[in-house]
Formats: C-alpha cells, structure tokens, sequence
C-alpha cells in the first residue's frame, strides 16, 4: 500500500489490539444498562421474523431479578429467558435441564446458577457469553428442588426432593460441606442477609444453620406449628427471611381453616403476624417479602395471588386467575425487584406477568422460544 509509512502500520495494528481486547475480554463486573444493551441488543434479529401468537407454549415455572434489579430471569422448558428492567427481551440461553424450577443470581449478578427436574446437575452460567462455567454433579439424586447462592460470597447451597443439602462453590463446583437432612424433606431455602444463616423448610418443620459448619440454631418441629395454625397439623413447604433478618415468613400446605402464612421471631420463637387461607384445600406455592419488608406477596394454591401489608394485616391485592385481566395464570414462583417497584409472577402457559406496585397494574410478557434457531 503505497503512501503509508511505519508509523501508519503501528497505528493500524494498535487499533486492531484494542479492538480484539474489546472483543474477548469480559465487561467489568459493574456495567450498566447501556453496556448490557450495546452487547445483547434489546431483540434477537430472528424475533422479526417469529409471531409470539403462534409460538409453541412453553410453561415457566420460576423468576429471578438480578440483585441489581438490571435483569429478570425466566425458567422454563429447557431454557432461560434475559429481560431488563423495562420488560425488553435480551436473550434466550439453552441449557441441559428438563424443566427449570429454580435460579440463583451470584452476588455480583454476573452468573445464574440454574436447576431443576430431569437431571441431577446444577449449571451455572456467565449472562453475557451464554455459556456455562461450571457444571456441579454433587447430588446422585435426580431432581434439584432448590439453589440459593449466599449473598455475601461465591458459596451456593443446594437441595434434592430427597432432602440431600449440600454447600459448594459456585466458580469452582467443588463442595465445601454436605447436610444430611434427609428426614426434614428440605423444599425451601433461604440465606440471611449476612450470608452466615442458612433457613430450611420442609415436611418435618423449619430449621436455621449456621454457616460454615451446620450448627443447628433454630428448629421447630411440625408438631409445635401446630399450636400456631388450632387445626390439622400442616407442615411447612417454604420460609423466607425478612429483608432485616430478624422474622421469617413461613408458607404451609395442609387442611383448613387455619392460618396458613405465620411471621414469627425464631430468637425468642414469638408469632408475630398470622394470615388466613383464602382457598380449599389451602396450598402456599410461593411467597416474597417486599425489600423494605412492608409487604408480603403469597401465591396461594397456584390460583390465587395475594398481596398483604403486613402491619395493617390489610389484603391489598387479590388476584385469582378467574379475574379477567388479572389472572395470575397458576403461578410456580414470584420475584420482587431489589427497588420493590415490579414483583414478576410465573406460571403455566408462554406468559409470565409484571405487577406494577405504584400502578397497581399488570403486565403480560409472552414468552417466545428460540432453540430452533441454536
């Protein structure tokens, strides 16, 4: 090429440098928005051409708002769906689960941690390659119930149907410490805030942890819940911590009428709130707390969505899936966004839906399947 001189060269080549480092090395931890737009896009360039009305459906079965609150996460059939905070699709990323009941955002909100049945392993894969970095095969039993990643750190706790606990790494997949708890049929579990209290749920009753270690802190037997809910005993199938650690919120699944949701104090073991069934026979399928703890959102029997405030004990939202407009579409899990502005609803059928909490309104997003195009 005629013309250029060496320094020409030098300048091509350092463009072409910085260009593939662009390319190749991986964000900063702490992107933004824009950042997330600019390497996904707001739509796939197939979505054009696919019509959502006509798509197959395909069930979702859980949600999960990044801790940033910059994503939601959907699992379905086989895969996960990318959302931003403004409900515009970003991406669909394919994995080697069946069907996909439970993720699990990383503290930094770059990895998701994803299980469910059909498999005994749990993936965990980095949103902006699509990719799995680490594939955890810990559990002989088929079936992942439940991932909760700690808040604080890179250690994720795990559970089969069987009940089997396990603690391990999440950048590593390699296991830090097995809980042998079995006998307490662990369906629900949640990380204190501090991320050192580990809170179980199951058909035997609720247990606290403390991690490292497997101290057992806190248990109370489905004998004595039943002094709570003055009727058949129940046996609890989810708690949660509250956003300051200091109640949990306990979902029961057994026969009426008792009060089916109870706020209690495991430090001095005082019940605090107690809430009603609203449906027969009564079910708790999922519950959240509001991030600055004022509300309660309960999925109750998979048909009806409610939403307490919890001083008042006032129901402020009741929505059933017979509500035209609002049907809640049997939802298998609810997800608040860290600024407590969205609660996302999932649920059977191609459609999970938005709760607006100032509007009081809901959205529907149609979920569209792409793997024919992987």
């Amino acid at each position: 090429m005629r013309g250029l001189t060496v320094r020409h060269y030098l300048l091509i080549l350092a463009v072409g440098f910085v260009f593939a480092i662009e390319v190749v090395a991986p964000p900063s931890i702490a992107y933004s928005q824009t950042i997330l737009q600019s390497r996904f896009g707001n739509l796939l360039e197939h979505e054009k051409l696919s019509d959502p009305n006509n798509s197959d459906q395909n069930d979702t079965y859980t949600v999960a708002w990044s801790p940033n609150g910059i994503l939601l996460a959907v699992g379905g059939q086989h895969s996960i769906w990318l959302y931003n905070n403004v409900l515009q699709f970003v991406k669909q990323i394919p994995t080697q689960i069946d069907i996909i009941h439970s993720l699990s955002w990383s503290p930094n909100g770059r990895l998701l941690a994803v299980g469910g049945s059909g498999s005994n392993i749990i993936q965990i894969f980095d949103i902006y390659t699509g990719y799995p970095t680490v594939v955890y095969h810990g559990h002989n039993f088929g079936g992942i119930q439940v991932i909760a990643w700690n808040p604080t750190n890179d250690s994720i706790a795990s559970s089969t149907i069987d009940g089997d606990v396990q603690l391990w790494d999440g950048t590593t997949g390699k296991q830090l410490e097995k809980f042998p708890l079995q006998e307490l049929g662990v369906s629900s579990l949640d990380w204190s805030s501090d991320g050192q209290r580990l809170l179980l749920a199951g058909a035997r009753g609720i247990q606290i942890l403390q991690v490292p270690g497997g101290k057992l802190l806190f248990s109370l037997p489905t004998k004595e819940i039943h002094s709570f809910t003055e009727d058949v005993p129940p046996y609890p199938i989810i708690a949660k911590w509250s956003p300051n650690n200091v109640e949990v919120a306990v979902g029961y699944v057994g026969a009426a009428p008792y009060k089916i949701v109870v706020i209690l104090v495991p430090s001095t073991r005082h019940v605090t709130t107690t809430f009603e069934a609203q449906t027969f026979p009564p079910l708790i399928s999922s519950l959240t707390w509001s991030p600055d703890g004022k509300l309660l959102a309960v999925q109750e029997d998979n048909t009806i969505l409610l939403i307490w405030d919890i001083a008042s004990k006032q129901k402020l939202i009741s929505i059933s899936e017979k509500s035209p407009g609002l049907s809640v579409n049997y939802p298998n899990a609810l997800s608040w966004s860290p600024d407590g502005s969205k609660l996302a609803i999932a649920g059977e059928g191609n459609v999970i839906r938005v709760f607006d909490a100032k509007t009081r309104q809901i959205a529907s997003l149609t979920i569209v399947d792409y793997s024919a195009f992987f």
